[in-house]
């Protein structure tokens, strides 16, 4: 009987349980942060597993805890973050009890209506002033007996949608309405401490975008976790289980050539990686995986057509985080790090200096920070040089820009 451990396949959105693999140490610190009171700041590039470790510590926790999941990816105002709170909480009958009877003096014969209804009323009573309100929305969960965690995803969408209201750039209107609601939520969370945390993520980073707009101080509560990739041995021991569990087998290290290509080994990039190998192999009609369909496989699939597909969000997102005039320079900083496998200090401001006109030095560094920041680049421990910490992503990202850009 073999010593490796089966692990099912799992591309998708989030996973727990049987399908949840290593991240122990991440999962008790976290656990530890929530039992001593403290609401988390959950730090991590997109596609590493911030969803997924907070749907495991929501299961290990949920003999102690009423845990509420919040995918804010779609919500623009605080009255749509209140109407996801409702909907988290209707699995929790307790939970959802005491929200609706917190509404009734907001909402005419709020219990006799279904959960939709309830939603479409409370986005339409929670719009100016929302915030006494919205106090005794949060109050109603802090009366259990068991403490309550909101696991919030995707706040930086939200809060950058907030600030944006129909455009693409932040309004006055927009960063006061969004720094009213994180200074709220802060009071929340410090009002009721002993029974209300949160955990606060996303696929951006929050604060170089708050940090932006002046409203860095309004996170200053949350106590920082980082999620990074995970190490070779864990990426090889995933694609060794992963393997076992579809009957096929890697030859010749050819699971160590996956992690060597991906670089970085992210959970999502090493699930997709696999997937596409065992497709390559079962076309073939074989059960082994060699390092002749690595190579393959990764020049052909993970950087063709459908490895765009799972990379694109590495530009679009760059909107999130960015004015607009400080884009393109931003494009050409990673491409030249992309097409070079390096990018020094100097060679970055001589790039600004020659291609970008009145770019001063400050702003240079300031957006090298947020790509170091939100998971592009790394930096040297010695050179101090900039790199792309996932080889992927950089290969994906040469073939897709290098024209725009001089070596």
């Amino acid at each position: 009987m073999s010593s490796t451990p089966t692990l099912r396949s799992a591309v998708g959105p989030w996973v727990d349980g049987d399908r949840f693999w290593n991240r122990d140490h991440e999962c008790r610190r976290l656990i530890e942060l929530l039992d001593e009171g403290a609401s988390v700041s959950l730090i991590a590039p997109r596609r590493v597993g911030k969803t997924s470790l907070m749907r495991e510590v929501s299961r290990r926790l949920q003999d102690r805890y009423v845990c509420l999941h919040l995918d804010l990816e779609s919500a623009h105002t605080p009255a749509e973050f209140f109407a996801e709170l409702l909907s988290a909480s209707h699995v929790h009958t307790s939970a959802y009890q005491r929200l609706l009877a917190a509404l009734e003096s907001l909402i005419v014969r709020v219990t006799e209506m279904k959960l939709a209804e309830v939603t479409l009323n409370l986005r339409a009573h929670l719009t100016a002033s929302w915030e006494r309100r919205a106090d005794r929305i949060i109050a109603a969960l802090a009366q259990f007996d068991q403490p309550t965690i909101l696991f919030l995803d995707e706040v930086p969408v939200f809060i950058h949608r907030m600030m944006c209201a129909d455009g693409t750039q932040p309004t006055e209107a927009g960063i006061r309405e969004a720094g009213l609601f994180l200074s709220w939520l802060r009071r929340a969370l410090q009002t009721h401490q002993s029974h209300l945390r949160a955990v606060v993520t996303g696929s951006i980073g929050i604060e170089p975008l708050l940090q932006r707009v002046g409203l860095s101080a309004t996170i200053n509560h949350l106590t920082p976790l980082e999620l990074r990739p995970w190490d070779a041995a864990t990426a090889r021991g995933c694609l060794m289980a992963l393997a076992n569990g579809k009957n096929v087998t890697f030859v010749s290290n050819a699971e160590a050539d996956v992690v060597d290509k991906l670089g970085a080994a992210i959970p999502h990039h090493v699930q997709i990686f696999f997937e596409r190998l065992l497709d390559h192999v079962r076309r073939q009609g074989v059960a082994a995986i060699f390092p002749k369909d690595v190579e393959e496989v990764y020049e052909k699939e993970m950087l063709g057509i459908r490895g765009h597909t799972a990379l694109a969000h590495y530009e679009t997102r760059l909107d999130h985080v960015l004015a607009p005039e400080h884009k393109p320079l931003a494009l050409a900083l990673l491409t030249r790090a992309a097409v070079n496998e390096s990018l020094t200090l100097d060679e970055a401001m001589a790039l600004a200096g020659d291609d970008f006109a009145d770019i001063e030095d400050a702003l240079v560094t300031q957006l090298l920070d947020i790509l170091e920041h939100d998971g592009y680049l790394a930096r040297g421990p010695t050179t101090g040089s900039y790199h792309f910490e996932s080889h992927y992503v950089r290969d994906w990202w040469r073939l897709r820009f290098a024209r725009m850009v001089r070596r």
